[in-house]
C-alpha cells in the first residue's frame, strides 16, 4: 500500500480523538485545573466538583477529556494513585445505577450489576476507592439524560456524599457535562447552591475560533500542501 499524499494520520480526524492541544479553550482548561488543583496540594482533604455547559459542537467532551488526561498525568507524577473515568450517561440511558456500575467496572472489570441499589453501590464505590487508595475524577458526559431521568438525587448524592462520612478521605470528584444549562434550574435549592460556584460555561465558537481549530486539526492529520486555506475557511463558515 502506497503512502497517502493527503493524510499523515487519518485516525486523527476521528470524532473520538482527543488532540494534545485545544485552541481557543485554553482559558477553560486553566479554570478547571484551578478548581481541582487543591487535590494535588492536600489529597484527601477536599472534594471539588464542576459543571461544564455548552451547546452542541462547543467542545465539551474534548475539553473534559483533555483536562482529565492532563490532570491524571500530573497527579500520578506527584505520586497519587489517580484515575480519570469518563462515562456517557446517555448511552447508559440516564440510569444512576448503571452509571455507578460502569464506574466500578472501570476499576474492577467484571463487577456484578445485580444485588445492589444505587445508594449501596455508591457506598461500595467509596469503600473500593479507600481499599485501592485511589482518587477518581468522574466525568459524567451527556449528564442531561441523568437529570431528566432521575432529577436532583444523583447530583446531590455525588456532590455531598462526604457530608455523612466526615472521617473518610475525599477520593471521588464529579464533573457534570451538560448541553442544556436550563436543566440546573430543576435541581433542588441545596444542590444548586452547592454547584453555583463551580460552573464553566463554554461560549459558542466564532468564525475565527473555528478557523484556528480546523487549521490545527488539519496540521495534525493532513500533509502540508494537501489543502487550501480557503477550504478551511469554507468549512468554518459552514460549521
Amino acid at each position: 500500500m502506497g503512502v497517502s499524499r493527503i493524510f499523515k494520520d487519518e485516525s486523527l480526524l476521528d470524532l473520538s480523538y482527543v488532540p494534545p492541544r485545544l485552541p481557543r479553550r485554553e482559558e477553560e482548561l486553566r479554570i478547571l485545573r484551578s478548581m481541582f488543583e487543591p487535590i494535588l496540594r492536600k489529597p484527601g482533604s477536599v472534594a471539588p466538583r464542576a459543571v461544564v455547559t455548552g451547546g452542541i459542537g462547543s467542545g465539551k467532551t474534548a475539553l473534559t477529556q483533555r483536562f482529565g488526561i492532563d490532570f491524571e498525568k500530573e497527579a500520578r507524577a506527584r505520586g497519587l494513585n489517580f484515575k480519570c473515568i469518563h462515562v456517557n450517561c446517555q448511552i447508559l440511558r440516564g440510569s444512576f445505577f448503571m452509571i455507578l456500575v460502569e464506574t466500578v467496572r472501570r476499576i474492577i472489570p467484571g463487577f456484578p450489576r445485580r444485588g445492589f441499589g444505587a445508594n449501596e453501590l455508591l457506598d461500595s464505590l467509596l469503600e473500593l476507592l479507600e481499599d485501592e487508595n485511589l482518587y477518581v475524577l468522574l466525568i459524567l458526559d451527556d449528564a442531561d439524560s441523568l437529570l431528566v431521568k432521575e432529577g436532583s438525587a444523583p447530583v446531590y448524592a455525588l456532590t455531598r456524599v462526604y457530608e455523612s462520612k466526615p472521617e473518610m478521605p475525599r477520593r471521588l470528584f464529579p464533573v457534570f457535562v451538560l448541553r442544556d444549562p436550563g436543566l440546573m434550574r430543576d435541581l433542588n435549592h441545596a444542590t444548586l447552591s452547592y454547584l453555583r460556584g463551580s460552573i464553566v460555561k463554554l461560549r459558542k465558537y466564532g468564525l475565527d475560533d473555528m478557523i484556528e481549530v480546523l487549521e490545527y486539526r488539519a496540521s495534525l492529520a493532513l500533509r502540508s500542501g494537501s489543502y487550501l486555506d480557503r477550504t478551511i475557511r469554507l468549512i468554518a463558515d459552514m460549521a
